[in-house]
């Protein structure tokens, strides 16, 4: 029954938004500076033209974005992308469920449990959100699900592969690579070497490197370093008021802010360096301590362990700097594996958490238009989702989240 419910959900979310021009992140990267010579259409098709990427020759995600999408050029309108897509994610969505559920199977040892896994992700409202604005996040779910399935079933080379596609999408993931060479995993980083090596040997064929950094991606990661080290303003860049004008931004630095203009008492900088010495101090504390045991893990414990630390080390990048609400979709992994072992386990603790911390990440599996007849309270022309960003409810959602992680890391036995 959930698993239908969540399905009827996820359709009725992206059957709602049929209209194909739901533009966000994805449509503002488009159509890319190879289509002025492959398609001349796409690249003065007008339904693009509010694009930062219209008529420019930069490219504003990661090769692997512009290469997996490569025959996207040749449609001649974000509208026939979008209705292209809406056809050909559902089977991306379907694999990352397949992933998930067999990574699954190989922690617990049990059959994969596909029901569970399908209703937690399909009712993910951060998932819905991608796939109807086609973000490209949809397909860095089915990457991730593959990185865990890959690392539970010790398969370092596609463990390392996975890596690799990942980090050239946004980046951040890079963090990953120190992991790897910790756990001295050879084959993980040899493959993420060579993945590596073709992506950015095809993307410099097909596009040139350079236009991957002639814009303005390096200053705004510059413009968060220089924050984080107290080089300005560690709320600069954030206005206009981010209490009510903020419509998409959830990363933690967000939530400290937000909480701020809201009037709470906290300093910004230090709630959010004292967020990432906690986390990172105890789930080095954890890794130290599983290093130096007597005795070695079991062998279902070993995958779950490595397991875990992909999912915390994820959960990080993914909520720490920047975070547009839909980015949070990739969190659907590691929400399903903590469900699936609570539910086998039947503990009924964790589970009350872990629905805590879905509802707060994800409040609108119950339809919005609901949620804004609920909160007939509100001022004119303030809905429910005005509220959950203005509040930054997602906030304690992310750590909440983080939480349950390092517990289970700290229970390894």
């Amino acid at each position: 029954m959930a698993v239908v419910l969540a399905a009827v959900r996820f359709t009725f979310a992206v059957s709602a938004t049929r209209d194909v021009h739901v533009y966000g992140d994805f449509a503002a990267t488009l159509p890319g500076g190879y289509a002025e010579r492959l398609n001349p259409t796409l690249w003065n098709s007008p339904d693009l033209a509010a694009s930062w990427a219209f008529h420019q020759h930069t490219y504003l995600h990661g090769p692997t974005q512009f290469l997996t999408l490569y025959p996207i050029v040749f449609l001649n309108s974000y509208a026939a992308i979008a209705r292209a897509l809406l056809f050909v994610y559902p089977f991306v969505v379907a694999a990352a469920i397949v992933m998930l559920a067999r990574t699954a199977a190989a922690l617990t040892g049990d059959a994969p449990p596909f029901a569970i896994v399908a209703a937690s992700t399909l009712a993910f409202f951060p998932l819905m959100q991608a796939f109807i604005q086609r973000e490209f996040e949809i397909v860095i779910l089915a990457a991730v699900s593959a990185m865990l399935w890959a690392a539970s079933r010790n398969r370092q080379h596609w463990l390392g592969a996975a890596v690799a596609y990942i980090t050239w999408f946004k980046y951040l993931p890079l963090v990953l690579v120190p992991y790897l060479a910790i756990k001295r995993w050879r084959g993980a980083l040899v493959s993420f070497a060579v993945t590596s090596a073709a992506l950015l040997l095809l993307a410099q064929l097909f596009f040139g490197l350079g236009h991957f950094v002639d814009n303005q991606v390096p200053s705004v990661a510059g413009g968060h370093a220089a924050a984080i080290v107290g080089a300005v303003d560690f709320c600069q860049g954030l206005l206009p008021k981010y209490r009510f004008g903020n419509r998409t931004f959830v990363s933690v630095r967000w939530g400290v802010c937000t909480l701020e203009e809201q009037g709470v008492t906290i300093r910004p900088l230090l709630a959010f360096l004292s967020f990432a010495a906690l986390f990172g101090a105890t789930a080095i504390v954890g890794f130290v301590r599983l290093e130096r045991a007597p005795h070695a893990l079991s062998d279902a414990a070993s995958r779950w362990r490595s397991v875990l630390e992909l999912c915390i080390i994820v959960t990080i990048y993914s909520t720490f700097l920047f975070a547009h609400y839909y980015y949070l979709s990739v969190l659907t992994a590691p929400m399903a594996l903590l469900l699936v072992k609570y539910v086998r386990e039947r503990r009924w603790a964790p589970i009350a958490l872990w629905a805590v911390a879905f509802a707060l990440l994800s409040p609108f599996t119950i339809p919005a238009t609901l949620l804004d007849r609920a909160f007939g309270f509100l001022p004119v022309g303030l809905g429910a989702w005005d509220w959950y960003m203005g509040h930054a409810v997602y906030l304690p959602g992310e750590l909440l989240l983080l939480t349950l992680l390092l517990r289970e890391y700290l229970g390894l036995e």
